[in-house]
């Protein structure tokens, strides 16, 4: 275990009252609550010293306890709420559980991170070079491409950052990229920065099909079909 001889933990955030999907952490893909479905990939990884689920919600909770190797983390209040920020939680748990070298954060919303996932962004950290920060991140579709994006000026369409000088094929377009929510890994030093998301980071592709982060009952939707769709894939 351990990357690097680095310590790592895997934080699994799952706060209650989610307003857009209720009771998201415990509805469940393939039969599976979202947030054990977290927990169970983030066991599968070697190179994660410990795992707990950071929750003020006590089924989450009572999830966590079931794995004997997974600590179920009573969120304090003041840091439950949906205005409080990620680095709150983190901080919280390398005070609790004890202080690592590494932090990752993985997101029960989105359900089909591998294991493999999970180590591949570990590996996009280059200390040697001062990269401190990686996050999982998938292309972002041609369509909404920023050469794509019109506004509405009356009836007349416009560009909104800028025209498109005849671009439309896919080739002649530049590749862009979006965090997608899967996967994040941060180092101590930057958390005691008060930093979880670093404008310095490198990245690692994730294809579109493993890429989906539920925050709606559509999302929920989509997640249930590629499950009963693409099993082999996802």
């Amino acid at each position: 275990m351990a990357w690097n001889g680095k310590s790592v933990l895997a934080i699994i955030p799952a706060r209650g009252g989610s307003k857009r999907v209720i009771g998201k952490n415990l509805r469940k893909i393939g039969g599976i609550p979202l947030v054990e479905r977290s927990i169970i990939t983030a066991l599968k990884c070697d190179l994660i010293d410990n795992v707990c689920v950071s929750s003020d919600e006590p089924e989450s909770l009572l999830i966590a306890n079931k794995y004997e190797k997974v600590i179920g983390l009573k969120r304090p209040d003041e840091i439950s709420d949906d205005k409080a920020p990620a680095i709150d939680y983190v901080k919280h748990a390398l005070k609790e559980i004890g202080n690592h070298d590494l932090v990752i954060i993985l997101q029960p919303s989105s359900p089909f991170t591998t294991s493999e996932d999970i180590v591949n962004t570990i590996n996009q950290l280059d200390f040697e070079n001062g990269i401190e920060a990686s996050v999982s991140i998938m292309e972002v579709d041609q369509e909404y491409n920023p050469l794509k994006l019109k506004k509405l000026n009356g009836k007349y369409l416009e560009p909104f950052f800028e025209k498109e000088n005849g671009k439309v094929a896919a080739h002649e377009i530049p590749k862009l990229y979006t965090r997608n929510g899967s996967v994040y890994v941060v180092s101590k030093n930057l958390v005691e920065q008060g930093i979880v998301i670093s404008d310095i980071s490198n990245g690692y592709i994730m294809p579109r099909e493993r890429s989906v982060d539920i925050n709606t009952e559509y999302d929920l939707k989509i997640a249930e079909f590629l499950y009963q769709t693409m099993q082999d894939e996802i």
